[in-house]
């Protein structure tokens, strides 16, 4: 009865938590430069890092959905 409980390690959905984490660290980082560049950034530039900080959450939800629990 004690072991029913007991979680089994899924090591393909700790990858894609890997891979998540990651990818947060990513979006910090781009977040931050996107801070620094608004004070003399074009409105090229801006637009490229919003774009890049979007398909980073894209890609971050995509890898959740595909995660599953065992």
């Amino acid at each position: 009865m004690k072991m029913m409980n007991k979680l089994q390690k899924n090591t393909a959905s700790n990858k894609r938590w890997d891979m998540m984490v990651e990818l947060s660290k990513m979006q910090r980082d781009l977040d931050r430069m996107y801070g620094d560049l608004m004070a003399d950034g074009s409105k090229d530039e801006l637009e490229g890092m919003r774009g890049a900080i979007a398909n980073l959450e894209y890609l971050k939800i995509n890898i959740n959905n595909k995660r599953s629990v065992v």
